[in-house]
């Protein structure tokens, strides 16, 4: 078993035997470190081959990339590893093959595919939008044209930041992903399907807009942080409360580890904004803010990026 994440400046790969203790026959004592000279964005997946390899994927920056893309945009990156945990140098440019979809592209999840490539799920952003990204790779780590004409499909859906976070292939050649779009009212669990290259999306809209029961809810027990995705060193936290209460702040990452408490001490009655430094978290990602007081509790999503 394989376990890849990212660290500061760079990514690790851990190798486990079925006793969960490290593999010695992998890497350095069970571990493959790749160092970039730049924080990473994203998260790494692990995708293993019939031939015992492993495709490495990944998005972020990396100084080896020669394209007119900024230098700290976030691309697709794949690059490939033998089963003793040696990359393969001679496979794509350096090792590595980089494809950029928009302004910037974050990696969720991938899956193989029936052509033997692959599938990646995720977000392109371009300007002030998130969309949906579903995008179809081939074995040597390039992207399939056959695919949408492009190799990629990005999806938006209206008033909302849209994350895809898992894809899988039917075996009619079918194409789902699932994620969620996240409004300033809720998140909502969000399916969509390409079916033949086509988006098959609700016909009614609204169908996913706030109820006026949602609203009014919203109204008096408001938990909301903006901007978010969040790429500077602080957001705000404007909090609704019927009382005046203590307000405690919690963060925490997609593994339920506490990265942050924050007592935000008492609070009035009516609505109350809070500053939220976040100049200490490095890690580009999703985290999970829980905002709580005596009475009244609730949790946010966010997205942490640009680090």
């Amino acid at each position: 078993m394989l376990i890849g994440a990212y660290i500061r400046n760079g990514f690790r790969i851990l190798a486990l035997t079925k006793k969960g203790t490290p593999d010695l026959a992998f890497g350095q004592e069970g571990m493959v470190s790749r160092e970039l000279n730049q924080d990473a964005d994203g998260n790494v997946q692990l995708l293993e081959q019939p031939d015992g390899s492993f495709y490495v994927i990944r998005s972020g920056w990396d100084y080896r990339v020669r394209s007119s893309v900024r230098p700290g945009d976030a691309m697709i990156l794949v690059e490939k590893m033998g089963p003793d945990g040696t990359w393969d140098e001679s496979w794509g440019y350096g090792g590595m093959e980089a494809s950029h979809f928009s302004e910037a592209d974050f990696l969720f999840g991938v899956a193989p595919s029936a052509t033997g490539g692959f599938y990646v799920a995720g977000t392109a952003k371009k300007g002030k939008d998130y969309n949906f990204l579903v995008a179809r790779f081939n074995d040597d780590g390039r992207p399939d044209s056959t695919f949408a004409g492009a190799g990629f499909v990005a999806v938006p859906y209206p008033k909302c930041m849209n994350y895809g976070f898992k894809v899988q292939e039917s075996p009619d050649g079918s194409v789902y992903l699932a994620g969620a779009s996240i409004s300033m009212f809720a998140t909502y669990a969000i399916v969509r399907v390409v079916d033949q290259l086509e988006i098959s999306l609700p016909n009614d809209q609204t169908a996913f807009e706030p109820s006026i029961a949602d609203k009014r809810q919203q109204e008096t027990n408001t938990m909301l942080i903006y901007p978010n995705p969040i790429s500077g060193s602080e957001a705000r936290v404007k909090v609704n409360l019927e009382i005046a209460e203590d307000i405690e702040i919690s963060i925490f990452d997609t593994s339920g580890k506490l990265i942050k408490l924050v007592d935000a001490g008492p609070q009035h009655a009516g609505l109350n904004e809070i500053k939220l430094d976040l100049a200490d978290i490095h890690d580009n990602g999703i985290y999970i803010v829980r905002i709580a007081s005596r009475s009244h509790s609730g949790m946010v999503q966010i997205v942490v990026a640009d680090r």
